[in-house]
């Protein structure tokens, strides 16, 4: 009587203990690794994000329109390239071109100048939002032959401010500069037009950013 009623009671306990035995020796391993996954995946979201946002400059194409008073001035094509820095500099070079529009004598009359310098912000440094942007660099300014066929190079410096916004994966921008050049060029008689030293630039475009490739990196 007595073993009939301690071999219910022992395999009662055997059914009752192993599950729950097992239960532990098979989820321990498996919640090792989600803990140690979950630990490792904490400190690489922040990362991948990081790496998404990554700027590091890029192309702006655009237009810049000068005044030269008198009811001249002068628009044309206008190119940038930008390299970010870090902290949103970027060091720029570009190029641009400007044709005399207006009055009838500016007609005959092209700027073309190279320049570099710095920026910060927007668009060149960083995405939407505003900047700032210096620049020194060389230009030439040549009349046709009915003006006297005049060429003057000068010195240029100039500064400005930027705003952006971001549309798809471009920016729409546009810039203020005051710019200064070493000589003021002038054409001959009988209609003589002469450009300042001191004149005023409003420039437009499209930026395309160079984004980095660090995210595919971070996501794995």
């Amino acid at each position: 009587m007595a073993a009939r009623s301690i071999a219910p009671a022992a395999i009662s306990f055997a059914l009752w203990a192993t599950p729950a035995f097992g239960a532990e020796s098979w989820l321990d391993p498996d919640a090792a690794d989600a803990a140690t996954a979950a630990a490792d995946r904490v400190p690489l979201a922040p990362l991948h994000r990081k790496r998404d946002r990554r700027f590091e400059g890029g192309l702006a194409f655009g237009a810049s329109t000068e005044a030269w008073g008198q009811g001249a001035y002068a628009t044309g094509p206008r190119l940038d390239a930008g390299l970010t820095l870090g902290n949103a500099w970027a060091f720029i070079v570009g190029e641009a071109a400007r044709f005399g529009v207006g009055s009838s004598p500016s007609r005959g009359i092209m700027a073309f100048d190279l320049h570099s310098g710095l920026a910060y912000g927007a668009p060149y440094g960083a995405r939407s939002g505003l900047g700032v942007a210096v620049f020194v660099g060389a230009e030439r300014m040549a009349s046709s032959a009915n003006l006297g066929a005049i060429t003057l190079w000068s010195a240029t410096a100039s500064i400005g401010l930027r705003a952006s916004i971001e549309v798809a994966p471009t920016e729409l921008w546009i810039g203020v500069d005051a710019l200064v050049r070493s000589g003021a060029f002038e054409t001959g008689s009988p209609d003589p037009i002469r450009v300042p030293t001191l004149t005023g630039v409003l420039s437009f475009g499209c930026f395309l950013p160079a984004l980095g490739r660090g995210a595919s990196k971070a996501s794995m």
